[in-house]
């Protein structure tokens, strides 16, 4: 397999290393920066920016292909930032600012009907009041 016209099991890995590692970098430096350097949605993105190009500086320190990975997974950090800040509808579509929902689980009404058992009670009235009564006698008082 060739990524970027690069091939070979250890070249794969360290830039799929790469990548991980500069989105790592990059969305945990950037909260650490002062906050005069994140004052507003055009700092955050700038900032990102700037951390993803360090990070990918400093990753060409151990190899010129693991530096240029970490520096395409932090301009990916840095995007997702740029997105989130300029483009918020798109966010709340695909979920990048994890405002949408927690994976599959979104907001919503539950389908199913609630069981009857359920709602009887002291002031509650179901048509499977009494037989919810009859077959549950000591929790709901029969």
């Amino acid at each position: 397999m060739a990524i970027f016209g690069r091939g070979g099991t250890k070249s794969t890995i360290e830039m799929i290393g790469g990548v991980l590692v500069g989105a790592a970098v990059t969305r945990t430096v950037v909260p650490a920066l002062p906050a005069a350097l994140r004052s507003n949605n055009a700092m955050a993105t700038a900032a990102s920016v700037g951390v993803a190009l360090l990070a990918g500086w400093a990753g060409g320190k151990v190899s010129d292909t693991f530096g240029n990975a970490v520096m395409l997974g932090g301009l990916a950090q840095a995007a997702s930032v740029a997105l989130n800040a300029f483009v918020p509808q798109v966010g709340k579509v695909i979920g990048l600012s994890g405002r949408r929902g927690q994976g599959d689980y979104v907001p919503a009404a539950f389908s199913v009907p609630q069981n009857p058992v359920l709602l009887t009670g002291p002031g509650i009235t179901t048509f499977a009041g009494a037989p919810a009564r009859r077959a549950y006698g000591p929790a709901y008082g029969g």
